[in-house]
């Protein structure tokens, strides 16, 4: 399986791991785009039988993930959503990574 057109992604496969390494300069921030490409991999490793073991690093030697992208924020409705009884935004995502039959590992 090919794992192209990824931005933020740098993605390996050798001998049944995926070595997978967080590059979104200058500090690796958690936005939007990144949750997407983590979803968009969850996806497609899932299904790939050649990979067995997910190993993430990051591009930066000081920063594995900084921290979510608060600008974000400042397009948020003024009134909190209604509550939600399904995950949502990041969460669906890291459970989806730890509850895969595959070994993900953060380095």
């Amino acid at each position: 399986m090919k794992y192209t057109r990824f931005k933020f992604l740098k993605i390996r496969i050798d001998q049944g791991v995926a070595f997978v390494t967080i590059d979104n300069p200058p500090m690796n921030l958690l936005n939007m785009e990144l949750i997407g490409e983590f979803s968009r991999l969850q996806r497609k490793v899932i299904k790939d039988d050649d990979v067995r073991v997910i190993v993430f690093d990051s591009a930066d030697p000081d920063f594995f993930i900084a921290h979510f992208d608060v600008s974000i924020l400042a397009v948020l409705p003024d009134e909190p959503p209604p509550k939600s009884n399904v995950l949502t935004g990041m969460h669906p995502v890291c459970e989806a990574f730890r509850t895969m039959p595959k070994i993900s590992i953060a380095k």
